[in-house]
């Protein structure tokens, strides 16, 4: 859960860097009177942003695995650890939309990254709260923290419709990014 945890800040904060950096370096002009659209160039840096999201979940795997075998036991939870990472890449892939989304649509760029570690903050609070009581199913839907089960996980299962509504924020977040 922690390392999900750091995984989805480091992935609004890129997010929304990858967006909003011009603005704060004051490179934009520059940046922009290259003969590429600004479509173009987003597409580009969103890209390089997917890839240090995944370099992170694949240091994770790396690091848990190896982790793992210097302990020595004998059973292999390689798949295991896959299961959790791919969980983990959805999950900051929502997140690295979302930090798109209001690094696009803030006017100050700092207002934009205070509201993406805010929401990071509140939906981690709304995974508390759905853990802590029964009857609050819907929450479920509405915090990427409790998307993918640990014990579902933990027995290779990766809920599809929680895959598909990541998917479905992230193609969303990113569109209106655009």
């Amino acid at each position: 859960v922690y390392v999900t945890i750091i995984v989805a800040v480091f992935a609004v904060h890129a997010g929304g860097t990858a967006v909003s950096r011009e603005r704060v370096d004051k490179t934009y002009k520059f940046l922009f009177t290259k003969p590429r659209s600004r479509s173009s160039i987003l597409a580009a840096k969103m890209g390089a942003g997917f890839v240090f999201l995944a370099m992170l979940c694949l240091l994770n795997l790396g690091f848990s695995q190896s982790g793992y075998m210097t302990l020595g036991l004998s059973e292999n939870l390689l798949v295991t650890f896959l299961y959790f990472t791919v969980a983990q890449f959805l999950i900051g892939l929502v997140f690295f939309s979302l930090g798109a989304l209001l690094g696009a649509a803030a006017p100050v760029p700092e207002i934009g990254a205070r509201i993406g570690n805010l929401s990071v903050l509140v939906f981690y609070m709304l995974r508390v709260v759905y853990s802590s009581f029964d009857n609050v199913g819907f929450l479920r839907v509405v915090t990427p923290f409790k998307y993918f089960d640990q014990t579902a996980l933990a027995n290779h299962e990766l809920e599809l419709p929680f895959v598909f509504l990541s998917l479905g924020i992230s193609a969303v977040a990113l569109a209106a990014a655009f």
